[in-house]
């Protein structure tokens, strides 16, 4: 699909992504000598396409380490609903209006209006609800993760920077205490005594063996409580 993007008199972005969609969010603006004139915006634009937060999205420079947990709420999306990647658009302006989709236009608004920053939308778009969401792309997850599993979901996946669930909260939220099964490293298991004075060179062995061959292919398997929230906890501890 083509896409234009053009300034218009009132220093908006405008996208036509072919379908009747349109998208714009304000610029701003700074007065030098008493004329208007664009201010670029040199703001960070770090992150993995698909994992990007609304304020990266939309250039603020007022980030913080809140656009991880936004990511961390990607990644449990992705579990949950057994879809990855789940947000995969070509440009920033594509993936604000991916994401207006599924949390709707007005929550986009007010971030945006946080940011001092405008976004519009062609038209209303209400906020799908996470478990429903889950349900019509994976059943099988829908009946079995609990509610405070799409609670924590939603604290994670808030437009909003600063109403955005914190990387303590999620250590202590529901859904990671109850159902959290953290499994250190190989690196950080020691050996039982017997099998270090035992082990040497058949243990090398092994290691060698196992480092060589190649990664066994993986399924999609239904996502576990528990795989879940190890990975929310994981993803907000780091």
């Amino acid at each position: 699909q083509q896409r234009q993007l053009q300034n218009h008199g009132d220093d908006q972005a405008y996208a036509d992504d072919g379908g009747g969609a349109h998208l714009h969010y304000g610029a701003a603006r700074a007065g030098v000598d008493g004329d208007r004139m664009r201010l670029r915006q040199l703001a960070p634009r770090a992150g993995t396409r698909g994992f990007r937060a609304p304020e990266v999205l939309m250039r603020s420079r007022h980030q913080s380490t809140s656009i991880d947990n936004w990511s961390a709420g990607v990644i449990l999306l992705c579990m949950m609903t057994g879809r990855y990647p789940f947000f995969d658009s070509p440009d920033d302006l594509t993936a604000l209006a991916e994401i207006a989709e599924l949390v709707g236009t007005a929550s986009l608004q007010r971030a945006a209006t946080a940011l001092g920053k405008r976004f519009t939308y062609t038209r209303h778009v209400d906020a799908l609800p996470w478990r429903e969401l889950v349900q019509q792309l994976h059943p099988v997850n829908s009946e079995s993760l609990p509610d405070c599993a799409y609670h924590l979901l939603a604290a994670l996946l808030q437009p909003c920077a600063h109403e955005r669930i914190t990387a303590k909260a999620v250590l202590d939220h529901e859904f990671v205490v109850t159902y959290a099964r953290w499994v250190p490293p190989a690196s950080e298991l020691a050996a039982p005594p017997s099998a270090a004075a035992a082990g040497g060179a058949a243990a090398a062995a092994r290691d060698r063996e196992f480092a060589d061959a190649p990664p066994a292919p993986v399924a999609a398997p239904t996502t576990s409580a528990s795989a879940a929230a190890a990975a929310a906890a994981a993803a907000a501890a780091a």
